[in-house]
């Protein structure tokens, strides 16, 4: 029978074993994405008696763990496999859909039409938008709304049948709402949810990855090519049109492509290991010999792949992004003796962007607006109220 010294000796050895995995799992594969978060209780003795103390001491400790990594990605891939089940403990719910078609919560809730808007709410923002492109237009400055697509939307057979409502179809939406009021209000449109269907049916690739949130990048390509069509016709001007051949096929989604994927935090991604199809991604077309406008884009995460064609090509002098209306991208080019120098800064604000409208206005050809279908009545994320602000007391100064 072992002695005290020796399972003290042995004890000793567990616990060392322990820590050191522990710190050898600190270097673990990081998890990806925001976890819901946990905020401390202070100790009471309501907090202890009830229990709540201990728990959320409990949390807030495991969340240090330096195996934590290592085991939440263990249970995911058992959760995942084998229940089809993906993670609560994130700021974005994922739906896991057939064909391994990651869908995110949001888009599902928003395909079947559970809480539109009253009419009244839609009928305002066209009124906006009308405003805004008639004063827009008398600066001699081209507007165009952008109307990018939902996942769900566009691949709503990958959606569970259980998640799919019976009486959707009966249902109206506010994109569709929108859409009906801003012809009558002759808003200058590129319906890209339309657009994407379409490709959808013509295309041989998928124009979502599975693992994605958002579009692909050759569909962005592609849509980027209807915008610059459409600013050309405005501007009468000849523009450089994004270049999305030849497509070359990847062995493996990369970049936006898995950013639901990564979300997951699984060990086993093989399902998402497929080739997928991408445009020029590296390789510049820049041509000296087209125009090249000055835009201010407002827009959401949808409107970063297609900026990925227009900032490698040079299609703008200048671009400025105002992102969610909170935090500015700016990107411009410098000529020279071949092609051009790229260059680029970043300003966040505490809330809304402060700007300076004279200056932002200025030597500028074109604005546009980027919404996605399911966020209608969030357009401009108040850059619309702010910049018709200005141009109104502008034009009574006149």
């Amino acid at each position: 029978m072992p002695s005290k010294i020796a399972k003290f000796a042995i004890l000793i050895v567990t616990l060392g074993l322990l820590g050191a995995t522990h710190f050898i799992l600190v270097d673990t594969k990081s998890l990806a994405g925001d976890e819901n978060k946990i905020d401390k209780i202070p100790l009471s003795t309501k907090t202890f008696l009830k229990g709540d103390y201990q728990k959320n001491f409990e949390s807030l400790f495991l969340r240090q763990l330096g195996s934590r990594p290592f085991l939440v990605r263990t249970e995911n891939d058992i959760n995942y496999k084998f229940f089809g089940d993906a993670s609560k403990n994130l700021g974005t719910i994922i739906m896991p859909g057939s064909d391994n078609f990651l869908i995110e919560q949001a888009y599902v809730h928003s395909y079947n039409r559970s809480n539109p808007n009253p009419p009244e709410i839609i009928v305002q923002l066209t009124e906006r938008l009308e405003r805004l492109q008639s004063l827009l237009a008398d600066k001699e400055i081209s507007f165009n709304l952008l109307i990018t697509p939902s996942k769900a939307e566009v691949y709503p057979e990958k959606i569970p049948s259980n998640f799919r409502h019976p009486e959707r179809a009966s249902r109206q939406s506010d994109y569709l709402t929108f859409l009906q009021f801003a012809k009558d209000k002759k808003i200058n449109l590129i319906d890209a949810s339309k657009l994407t269907k379409k490709l959808k049916k013509t295309s041989e690739f998928p124009v979502f990855a599975p693992g994605g949130i958002h579009w692909s990048y050759l569909t962005a390509c592609k849509i980027s090519q209807v915008l610059v069509d459409e600013m050309a016709g405005q501007l009468s001007k000849d523009l450089q049109r994004p270049v999305c051949e030849p497509v070359d096929l990847k062995t493996e989604p990369f970049g936006t492509e898995t950013d639901m994927l990564r979300l997951l935090n699984l060990w086993d991604e093989t399902a998402w290991k497929a080739p997928f199809p991408y445009p020029p991604m590296k390789e510049s077309f820049y041509n000296a010999e087209k125009y090249h406008p000055t835009v201010l884009i407002v827009g959401d995460s949808f409107s970063l792949t297609p900026l990925h064609f227009f900032d490698k090509d040079g299609t703008f002098r200048k671009r400025r992004l105002m992102y969610y209306f909170s935090t500015e991208y700016n990107f411009w080019t410098t000529p020279k003796e071949t092609g051009f120098k790229k260059n680029s800064n970043v300003r966040e604000y505490r809330g809304k962007i402060n700007a300076d409208w004279d200056k932002v206005l200025e030597d500028r050809d074109a604005v546009v607006i980027f919404v996605n279908e399911r966020d209608i009545v969030s357009a401009g994320h108040g850059f619309i109220e702010h910049i018709l602000n200005y141009l109104q007391q502008d034009s009574l100064q006149k």
